[in-house]
């Protein structure tokens, strides 16, 4: 079955509470292109595919503010109207927000149509390229779950807790991992379930993935340009570059 065949969604977490910005408005709600960080983000995946369903997880009691922000663009009507958005409220960890989003993507799809892969990504990313949208589907489907890495620059050490170095990392055989990161959904799903009860805090999908699947999270090359917006600073030098990597790739 080739790609184009395959029912696919996405998640696009933006439960947090984006203290480090140091602003009143959610770094995903903040202005960018005409629109918002999330409605951007939002708008390069559905570039990149048609995906059937989109589920936005917000903050508790946040719908409103996940809906303004989503549809502050008013050029992504068209692009927006062929996928179902539902708005799912997110948990106090990453994992129990990405949880729920799974689980209403299960419960709120009839069972014929559910879909058989599913992106996860950061609401704070919105600079990747479709093309990265587009590889990380393909490596999904071939290898069950994938997720776009760099390798690190610098020389990685492990430390202890008193601040000694106690091993020496070889950085080519170290991934520094991006989102989105890409899974076959049943089998995602299931995981998160056996996560949510094994009593571990995970910061990442691929993690879990690993950790309750036999088959192990496949690597594909990220962009540098994918950066996640963290502190202010890192949206105002980003808005330049993220306007080059949309040119570049015919995203806008």
């Amino acid at each position: 079955m080739s790609l184009n065949d395959m029912n696919a969604a996405l998640i696009i977490v933006a439960a947090g509470s984006s203290t480090r910005m140091g602003t009143s408005v959610k770094k995903e709600y903040l202005p960018l292109n005409g629109g918002t960080v999330l409605s951007e983000t939002a708008a390069v995946f559905l570039k990149a595919f048609p995906f059937s369903q989109i589920v936005i997880a917000h903050p508790k009691d946040g719908i409103d503010g996940a809906k303004k922000a989503l549809y502050a663009n008013p050029e992504n009507g068209e692009l927006f109207s062929a996928t179902r958005f539902i708005f799912a409220e997110g948990g106090n960890t990453r994992q129990s927000s990405v949880h729920n989003a799974l689980e209403c993507l299960y419960h709120q799809s009839e069972k014929k149509a559910l879909p058989q892969l599913v992106l996860i990504h950061d609401g704070a990313r919105p600079f990747l390229s479709t093309g990265l949208v587009t590889r990380t589907l393909e490596a999904s489907a071939e290898y069950g779950a994938a997720v776009p890495a760099l390798q690190p620059v610098d020389t990685q050490k492990e430390i202890d807790a008193d601040r000694n170095i106690i091993r020496h990392l070889v950085r080519a055989d170290l991934a520094a991992v991006q989102t989105p990161q890409g899974f076959r959904f049943n089998e995602i799903l299931e995981a998160h379930r056996k996560a949510g009860n094994d009593g571990k805090e995970y910061t990442d999908d691929t993690e879990i993935w690993d950790n309750y699947n036999s088959s192990k999270t496949h690597v594909i090359k990220g962009e540098s340009s994918n950066k996640k917006i963290t502190y202010p600073g890192d949206i105002d030098t980003s808005k330049t570059g993220g306007k080059k990597n949309m040119i570049r790739t015919g995203i806008g």
